[in-house]
């Protein structure tokens, strides 16, 4: 049992702990709210990025390596949020069966995308760069059951971006990383699933990769022969159009010196006669004689 000397002693220390919490937030406050006033926009941005990275760090900081169930390979693909792309990149390389790499353009997507199959697209806030978002139709034209998810702050503006470019799943990113994890592993399953239904038995994803890849070469092969066919056309009708205007102008040529043959054989006493006019007067000459 206590005593009231303890007790009351328990309430003032509980009461000065309260006071320093709340002093160290309403200072944390005062200093967050000066720099949102005072920052430049690059400074904001910053500033943003390293506490998106330095919340990931505590969360990792509280974590044990963790399994994710299967092996997968997670491609991130961002052009602004760099801090929370690279603090989810660091989480998941805790996983001890997650592959996860970290892209800021489309280029560097398409090499990691051709070198290995790809489980699971990250876009991590909307793209600022709209080619970037090709990434997705690079991934599903090898994947078709890789899914593609919006990691971002939920708004009007992120739902807009996700139905342009055809996203169908999202995660708000204030979340707990822990709680993403685990939806993946439901995603994965039920994409699994899907894939399970649509092939036979016994069919790896590798093999559904393998085939992809080559009837995208194939449609890259006809793709180019189209387009030579069009430059063959192009360059046939610039041929004719070439070859009617050098006829045009052979014609004119000889139309000049024509007339100008036939002023100097009937001479200047001859252009009285409007029998003798060019072309019309040879002409009338010509069937006369006949």
């Amino acid at each position: 049992m206590y005593s009231n000397c303890d007790i009351e002693k328990m309430r003032e220390e509980a009461r000065d702990e309260g006071r320093k919490e709340i002093l160290s937030e309403v200072s944390i406050f005062l200093r967050e709210t000066y720099f949102i006033f005072n920052a430049s926009p690059n400074e904001w941005k910053k500033h943003l990025d390293e506490k998106d990275y330095t919340d990931a760090k505590e969360q990792i900081a509280a974590m044990q390596t963790f399994s994710f169930g299967a092996e997968i390979n997670v491609l991130l693909v961002t052009d602004r949020l760099f801090g929370c792309a690279k603090g989810l990149q660091e989480y998941m390389q805790n996983s001890k069966d997650i592959a996860v790499d970290l892209v800021n353009c489309f280029d560097d997507a398409k090499k990691i995308i051709d070198s290995k199959p790809i489980d699971f697209l990250i876009v991590v806030g909307y793209l600022e760069h709209k080619a970037n978002y090709n990434t997705i139709k690079a991934v599903k034209k090898i994947n078709k059951y890789s899914p593609v998810i919006m990691y971002a702050a939920l708004d009007i503006c992120i739902s807009q971006a996700c139905m342009d470019n055809g996203i169908r799943y999202k995660f708000h990113r204030r979340e707990p990383i822990s709680n993403f994890i685990e939806y993946m592993r439901q995603l994965h399953s039920v994409e699994m699933s899907r894939f399970q239904t649509d092939y036979p038995s016994g069919t790896t994803m590798k093999e559904i990769r393998d085939a992809a890849i080559k009837d995208e070469e194939v449609s890259e092969q006809l793709r180019e022969q189209a387009a030579i066919s069009e430059r063959k056309k192009e360059v046939q009708k610039k041929l004719l159009g070439n070859i009617g205007a050098v006829a045009a102008v052979v014609l004119m040529v000889c139309l000049a010196a024509f007339a100008i043959y036939y002023e100097h054989t009937y001479g200047d006493g001859e252009k009285s006669n409007p029998n003798h006019r060019f072309p019309f007067g040879i002409i009338s000459e010509m069937v006369g004689k006949q």
